[in-house]
């Protein structure tokens, strides 16, 4: 980014004594502006991002509630369908790069490094096929189990959204535990708000009834999301965009070759109809675009701002799909379940506060206090080398 320059000088000292002085002082604050326009810019960028990806996450889960229209009930096709879709994440990934350079991006070179993605020391491709077969079950299962939870027969979307956005607080204890991350007391708290909150969903109502079941599956997804990314962290550390292109897409690819005998299976049993008359396809085609824009949002924008606004964009979703729920639906909540609700919410954002806060957000500022400090003391320093010659 070219550095800004201010368009007067800073005049200290009489007769032009301290113009070094004053160059100085110039370059501190220019260089000050600079940081601050570059973070003010990542900080937009991530409000605008944070928005962006609560109404997304939130529209895509009210279009997956919406799939369940006349007869058709099946959670595991739209699933199926919508992580087959995945598959296309590399290609585009490859093509856009080969259309920016112009022809010079090498696509055999760069399968070569990104399908060692989970390599250690050496490649192996049995190594590959089975962590991609284990990474295909976990998200399959966390993506089957949070639609199956959106089943209006079940519970509303609001709560399911609130219970699946713990899986952070419970990915924090995971890599807490098996990664060894740095431990953090004010996500310690976080999870124990997220547990009560989880509690206090199931006693909403009666033991045994159809909204604890879906309560139930809300929280298996939340479970078993939180073991996926905490594997996929433990196995693939940060992946570049490459590296990450090629995983999605290989998981589609594993869902739609190995997964397709579960479908049969449900069609054939009469769980799950599938028949064309059956299927809403602009329901489900609708859903599988959203899931897919939500997860280049979360996935690919990370660069563009400060990661924590990624995470305020789940957050920021709780309270917009309860909001939905009262005015679209009509829906009432009692004290229990509004006590719920805060907790999660809570919970989410204290899991959410970085151990460290991004140096982007208090730097420009410090910068300021900083080069001010300095660029007085220079002054001083040159006001009293003057008075000293003089004298």
């Amino acid at each position: 980014m070219p550095m800004r320059q201010l368009s007067m000088q800073v005049t200290i000292c009489k007769d032009g004594e301290s113009s070094q002085t004053s160059t100085t002082t110039t370059i501190f604050i220019s260089e000050c502006l600079c940081e601050i326009h570059d973070s003010s810019n990542r900080i937009r960028c991530g409000l605008f991002l944070t928005v962006l990806i609560a109404v997304t996450s939130v529209s895509a889960t009210y279009l997956a509630q919406s799939t369940y229209y006349g007869e058709f009930n099946a959670p595991y096709f739209v699933t199926y369908f919508s992580t087959a879709w995945l598959i296309l994440m590399y290609p585009i990934y490859t093509l856009i790069l080969f259309i920016y350079s112009k022809g010079a991006y090498s696509p055999k070179h760069a399968i070569r490094e990104h399908i060692q993605i989970f390599a250690i020391h050496e490649f192996t491709f049995g190594h590959f096929l089975g962590k991609s077969a284990l990474f295909c079950v976990l998200w399959i299962g966390a993506m089957y189990t949070y639609t199956k939870a959106l089943d209006p027969n079940f519970t509303n979307a609001a709560d399911v959204y609130a219970i699946y956005s713990t899986h952070y607080s419970f990915f924090y204890i995971l890599s807490w535990i098996a990664l060894f991350e740095l431990f953090v007391a004010v996500r310690i708290i976080a999870l124990i708000f997220s547990i009560i909150g989880v509690v206090l969903f199931l006693y909403t109502d009666s033991f045994g009834s159809r909204y604890m079941w879906g309560v139930i599956l809300a929280v298996t997804s939340s479970a078993v999301m939180s073991i996926y990314k905490v594997l996929f962290k433990k196995f693939a550390g940060q992946p570049g965009f490459g590296k990450l292109s090629l995983f999605l897409s290989v998981l589609g690819l594993f869902s739609s070759l190995f997964l397709w005998p579960v479908l049969l299976v449900l069609v054939l049993s009469n769980t799950e109809n599938i028949s064309g008359k059956v299927v809403p396809w602009g329901r489900v085609c609708g859903t599988m675009i959203l899931f897919l824009f939500y997860h280049l949002l979360m996935n690919y924008t990370s660069g563009l701002t400060y990661k924590v606004f990624l995470g305020l964009g789940v957050a920021l979703g709780i309270p917009i799909c309860t909001i939905s729920d009262y005015v679209f639906k009509n829906l009432t909540l009692n004290g229990m379940e509004i006590t719920a609700l805060g907790l999660t919410f809570t919970g989410l954002l204290l899991v959410l506060w970085p151990e460290r806060c991004p140096a982007g957000l208090y730097k420009p500022f410090k910068c300021c206090v900083k080069n001010e400090i300095e660029a007085q003391n220079r002054e001083q320093r040159s006001h009293s080398v003057v008075h000293y010659n003089k004298d």
